[in-house]
């Protein structure tokens, strides 16, 4: 068992270098053609192409991106990087990642200006930015985000869009892996089926929970739940 754990390692290591690598390279010199750093192209399709290109290729990236993260987080590879961050500070670097993939966003952002979180901010921008894209995709780009603590003292990270909501069979599905809710609608907007499953997995590992509002017919609501422990207040002057 240990030769097949460390195996896997070797092999994880191995593919994230071989195809973050040539992606990385794919989408830096298609950039380049696109803004046309060294030059005027001259024929103006060629730029649409380079936009492709570089568009694609971060798609792929992301995906790829995802899949090692899930694998890591699932094997207990990945520790947690904390440090004390203000909501909005994350939030508003997820929703420019959400609107560059999807387009501008409605989005409704609701903040305690001296509440601070403890926990490690790439992960907990990933597992946001994976609720946001949801809501762009089955809300029609409408959605609400707040954060706030609750009477026990934790803290609640919830997204809420205006799309059909959930049921419960379907939540029990979309917390599974590589599970996608509609398959003609994963045709046309792509994905692995592992944005809530790793949103899970991120908020269990801070000590939190992942779940969701159901019944509703005004769209669905996703809470990341996180306990009181990482959960700090500073002075207003200090949050300003």
């Amino acid at each position: 068992a240990v030769s097949i754990s460390r195996m896997k390692s070797e092999i994880l290591t191995l593919m994230r270098h071989e195809f973050r690598t040539p992606l990385s390279a794919i989408i830096g010199f298609s950039d380049l053609i696109e803004k046309q750093s060294l030059g005027p192209i001259g024929e103006s399709g060629y730029v649409d192409h380079a936009r492709f290109i570089r568009t694609a290729g971060e798609g792929l990236l992301g995906l790829f991106s995802d899949l090692m993260l899930y694998s890591a987080l699932s094997s207990s590879e990945r520790e947690l990087r904390e440090d004390e961050y203000a909501p909005d500070a994350i939030a508003g670097r997820v929703l420019a990642d959400v609107e560059q993939k999807f387009g501008p966003m409605h989005a409704i952002c609701d903040f305690e200006k001296t509440l601070r979180i403890v926990a490690d901010r790439d992960l907990l921008e990933r597992a946001i930015f994976h609720l946001l894209s949801n809501a762009a995709v089955h809300g029609g780009g409408l959605a609400a985000l707040s954060v706030t603590t609750l009477a026990d003292g934790s803290v609640a990270i919830d997204v809420r869009d205006r799309g059909p909501g959930l049921t419960d069979a379907q939540v029990a599905a979309c917390v599974a892996p590589f599970h996608q809710q509609s398959a003609g609608l994963a045709r046309r907007v792509g994905g692995l089926g592992l944005g809530l499953p790793l949103a899970k997995l991120v908020a269990e590992l801070h000590g939190g929970s992942l779940t969701f509002e159901v019944g509703g017919e005004a769209g669905a609501c996703v809470r990341i739940s996180l306990p009181a422990c990482r959960v700090v207040y500073r002075s207003a002057e200090v949050a300003a």
